[in-house]
């Protein structure tokens, strides 16, 4: 009698399979993929769904559930669909089919990302899941794929483990796991990646018995990071002294730069800049262009020299030649190579060693070779520098000696400067305008825009939507008939 029970509950399981799933399948040709990642867990009591937050995320499933189902209702806890923060959201369903009673909690795990590490045409994203994505150019293996030139939208790095931090210098990518280990790919110019290997496309641990905490603003090919012990480190190019130990020679392994407590730093060309724990600033590296403050160009290799008079410092911007601070009064400071109005003093020749306040009641900077921006708080951007492929945003690439200001039709909450690129991130999208060689621009193409483009991301091609939605349907299914 049990053989037959057992045989007659098997086939009643399969048959309803059968007839539910051409149900499922049809509910779900009109919805963007933009917005669900994918199903990361199924269980009988929970649904741990990941959510990518694009501008109005939709978290309403209502339309996709069995025509069948009547009085169909559900809430969210805590969200405001205006301003999505990323973290955990519970959305309870209830509801009735065939006269079966079924209530639902699912848990809902929103996510974004949170730092964005430009190179010079290849940018790295991290999101809040420790997930690395990266798009851009890869003639020098820089963004950890193989058989790909280059990639114009946003594309997952699987070969990392979960990551906490992210930095990039012209052509190399580095990254930071939770272990505090550091790993490197790309070009190997100067033994940037922390090694005498050559150029890789796979990424690799650098050895240092130190553990890490952040990585520090990489340079051309110079690169630094800050160690749990507070001590900044480097390695890579160390012409006049671009390291900050004084050496006029590079370093294939990582060297400990200042034992003195270090916050944050920013490597460019043959220098640099960092900022102990209360937030004062220290200079060192080359004066070509006026980096060290001082109108002796032919002065290089210099220890680290502090800098008093700009302020308690709040972030560090750097391009070749060229710096800039936001300090904690909010006002932004640059010096160093003039030439295309390159530091914003409305000056387009010339080295300009005198620190210049070029902006007040500023919420971020970036600047990269060449030219620098300053987002204000009141949403306006100062753009200055270089303007070849219409990066300026004013819709032209005409020149012009003075600074500019961009107002977007979005709200932006960072921004970020590559070569003769610009990118804009505004509520978990990012727009675009400038040069678009090698797709840097995100949109799925390689055009230069002389207007601001929005990206193109999708964060899971591979699993189709009505595959991942089945999963959820049929656990109500199975609660509703308590197979």
């Amino acid at each position: 009698m049990k053989k037959y029970v057992i045989i007659v509950s098997c086939a009643l399981v399969l048959f309803l399979t059968i007839c539910l799933l051409p149900v499922a399948f049809s509910f779900f040709s009109s919805y963007k993929l933009i917005d669900i990642a994918y199903i990361t867990k199924s269980n009988p009591v929970n649904e741990e769904v990941d959510v990518y937050i694009g501008d109005v995320p939709r978290i309403d499933f209502t339309q996709y559930v069995s025509s069948s189902v009547q009085n169909l209702s559900h809430s969210i806890q805590g969200y405001d669909p205006q301003n999505p923060i990323i973290g955990e959201y519970t959305v309870h369903y209830s509801g009735q089919e065939q006269g079966h009673q079924f209530s639902k909690d699912i848990l809902f795990t929103f996510w974004g990302f949170t730092k964005f590490a430009p190179g010079g045409e290849h940018v790295l994203g991290l999101t809040s899941k420790g997930e690395v994505y990266v798009w851009g150019s890869n003639q020098y293996s820089q963004l950890g794929l193989t058989g790909v030139t280059y990639v114009s939208t946003p594309t997952k790095l699987t070969s990392l483990p979960k990551i906490k931090d992210i930095a990039a210098t012209n052509s190399s990518s580095f990254a930071l796991d939770e272990s505090g280990a550091i790993w490197s790919w790309g070009r190997n110019i100067d033994n940037v990646l922390g090694d005498n290997g050559s150029t890789r496309s796979t990424p690799q641990t650098i050895n240092y018995s130190v553990s890490f905490k952040s990585l520090a603003g990489g340079g051309y090919n110079t690169m630094g990071a800050i160690g749990t012990d507070n001590y900044l480190y480097a390695w890579g190019n160390g012409k006049n002294g671009a390291l900050g130990n004084g050496v006029n020679k590079e370093s294939n392994t990582v060297t400990r730069i200042y034992t003195g407590g270090t916050k944050m730093a920013q490597y460019s060309f043959n220098g640099g800049m960092f900022t102990n724990l209360n937030d004062e600033l220290f200079i060192f590296g080359s004066n070509d262009y006026g980096e060290m403050m001082s109108t002796n160009y032919s002065l290089h290799n210099q220890l680290p020299n502090k800098v008093t008079f700009l302020g308690n410092i709040k972030k560090l911007a750097a391009g070749y030649g060229m710096r800039m601070i936001l300090n904690t009064n909010n006002n932004v400071w640059t010096w160093g190579d003039s030439r295309y109005n390159a530091v914003g003093h409305n000056i387009s020749s010339g080295e300009r060693p005198n620190p210049q306040q070029i902006a007040t009641n500023a919420k971020d900077i970036a600047m990269n070779i060449g030219q620098g921006m300053v987002l204000k708080n009141d949403g306006s951007i100062i753009m200055f520098g270089e303007n070849f492929s219409g990066q300026n945003a004013s819709g032209s690439t005409a020149y012009t000696f003075s600074n500019s200001i961009y107002n977007p039709t979005f709200s932006t909450d960072a921004i970020y400067c590559l070569n003769e690129t610009n990118l804009f991130f505004s509520k978990h999208q990012m727009y675009g305008v400038g040069q678009g060689t090698y797709g840097v621009l995100a949109n799925g193409s390689t055009a230069d825009q002389l207007a601001t483009v929005q990206w193109v991301f999708n964060p899971n091609p591979n699993a189709p939507f009505s595959r991942r939605m089945i999963a959820l349907k049929m656990v109500l299914k199975k609660e509703e008939y308590s197979l």
